[in-house]
Formats: C-alpha cells, structure tokens, sequence
C-alpha cells in the first residue's frame, strides 16, 4: 500500500544494514553500516521528489531521521517548512552542532530525542535529568518557542513540553527482553496520537502510569514504547492494534473517551 513514487533502486549500492547489541541489564543499542544506499541520498534527491506533488502541506508530516545524511534532512524539513507541513525530527549528538547551525530547530516542529542528546544540546557532559532537560528547553526554546519536545530518559520515564508546558510521563514498568528500537517506538506512538487527533500532552504529570486515563499523544508512545521492550526484535513483530490494546487491559491501564476511540474498530 505504500506509494513507492520517489523510490530508485541504485545498482551496485546496499540497504542500509544495522546490529542490534544488548548489555546484561537490558540496555544496548546499535551498529550501524555507514556504506549504504542512504548515505547517496543528496538534497537534490529531496527537491526532484517534491516536484511532482502540490505544493499545499497543511496535512502532511514529514519525518526527518538519522538514516539519511543531514543535508538531505535539512532540505526536507525547509521544503515542509514551506509547504506548511508538520516537521517531526530525531538528530543523533555528532550531528547537533551542525544541525543548529544549519537552522534545523527553527524549521522543527516536533523533536524527539534522548537524555544523551539533550544533555549535548545543553552543553551538559554529565548531570542530573532535571537540570539537562531545563538547560536543554532554554536553549531549544530561545531557537523555536513554538516547537514540541520529547525526551526520553529510559527507564525513568519521559518528559514533554509544549505551549510553555513541561510535562513528565511516567514509564509503564513492564519485564524488558530488549530495549533496542524502543524509542523509535516512543515516537511511533506520539506521531500515531496526533494523526489520530489527541493531543501531545494532557495537562497533568501523573505520579505513575495511567493514575489518570490515558489522554495524549505522549502517552499512547510511553505505552508502545513498553510493549516493545517485551520483544527481543528492534521492531515489535506482533505490535499492531489488537496487541497493544489487550497489552493495556493486562497492566489494568485506564482511557479517557477520546484515547479509547483509536481502538473502537476492535
């Protein structure tokens, strides 16, 4: 079902290969080859896909994540920015300098990033979370007052801002097999919740998960972000609707009216 339009196969180059590594505890990450496919895709290639489309973006969100070099990634988020359209951002910590410099948090709408990465935003080599993630705002909102951010700190939990608004999510506990790909799921679920109309955040940090009902986009992450750390894969190979919903009844986790909507088709 996917539109496969500004696909090119490239002879001679490889996909994109990666290794998933985990650490007795259960924390890890990942290898990933630097000689693929992805690493040919160039800002022209961005410019010659947008071409053939209307120039109108106000329902579109574009997604721009480390897979590609950052040069493309710049591009595509100045053609979203132009088009209207919602520009969704992760950046690795080797790329922020050139990322800031570039202009790359005045064209973000939404960023989602780790403690690691916030704590090389603020300039902060090793702190508490708290005093990261302030230093991280103060410096991403003196760019871009208007952009939402997440950051995840692993186990701990999460934290959102938006409108002026911090917020902290509570992580669901749950017994970890692997936490690679975890927060690619984290915001898998965030971007699902606001394509599907809930907002980023609920206006209250919860002591625990779901102490109130589930109402937001950051939780709907939170909560795919647990049911994928039950899977030793990067990606979850059963996630889907139905999984995540009985996942939910199993951890006694409650909805608000508007959350319980994305799950009235089961």
């Amino acid at each position: 079902g996917m539109n496969m339009t500004g696909v090119e196969t490239v002879s001679g180059e490889n996909t994109l290969f990666s290794v998933c590594f985990q650490y007795p505890d259960s924390t890890g990450g990942n290898i990933t080859s630097a000689n693929s496919a992805c690493r040919k895709v160039t800002a022209k290639d961005i410019e010659c896909f947008f071409n053939n489309l209307k120039p109108d973006g106000r329902k579109e969100m574009i997604l721009a994540v480390p897979e590609v070099p950052l040069a493309p990634r710049l591009k595509l988020l100045e053609i979203g920015r132009n088009r209207s359209s919602f520009n969704i951002v992760s950046v690795l910590p080797a790329e922020i300098d050139e990322f800031k410099n570039g202009d790359g948090f005045m064209l973000t709408d939404l960023l989602s990033i780790n403690i690691d990465e916030a704590g090389k935003i603020a300039g902060l080599e090793s702190a508490p979370s708290d005093t990261v993630i302030n230093a991280c705002l103060n410096v991403l909102t003196g760019i871009n007052s208007k952009m939402m951010v997440f950051i995840t700190d692993g186990p701990n939990g999460s934290y959102g801002y938006s409108n002026g608004r911090l917020e902290f999510i509570p992580p669901l506990k749950t017994k970890a097999i692997g936490t690679g790909g975890a927060g690619d799921a984290f915001l898998s679920g965030i971007i699902t919740g606001v394509c599907c109309g809930l907002p980023a955040l609920k206006n209250y940090s919860d002591h625990y998960f779901s102490e109130t009902p589930l109402a937001s986009a950051g939780e709907l992450g939170t909560l795919l972000a647990s049911f994928s750390v039950t899977s030793p894969d990067t990606i979850h190979p059963s996630a889907n609707a139905q999984t995540l919903y009985d996942y939910a009844l199993h951890n006694s986790v409650c909805f608000s009216a508007d959350f319980a909507r994305l799950f009235n088709h089961i």
